[in-house]
């Protein structure tokens, strides 16, 4: 998969297949690479998060990242 930054590709592909089982009852770190042999965090603050059921297509995110831009 891919990850956005602002609506535009950043990085990647990226294979998210080996995060694991994301319903493990582990605590969700947003801002941190936990998977990574030195784990480190975010340099910088995160103005939006959201969490889908679904993959958004590349449409769904630019549209997103036009109205995060807008606001």
């Amino acid at each position: 998969g891919l990850s956005y930054v602002n609506g535009m590709p950043s990085g990647g592909p990226h294979d998210f297949g080996n995060l694991g089982d994301l319903t493990n009852g582990k605590p969700m770190f947003v801002g941190r690479r936990c998977h990574e042999p030195t784990p480190a965090w975010l340099e910088g603050k995160v103005a939006d998060l959201r969490i889908y059921t679904r993959a958004l297509s590349e449409q769904d995110i630019r549209h997103l990242a036009a109205q995060w831009k807008s606001e």
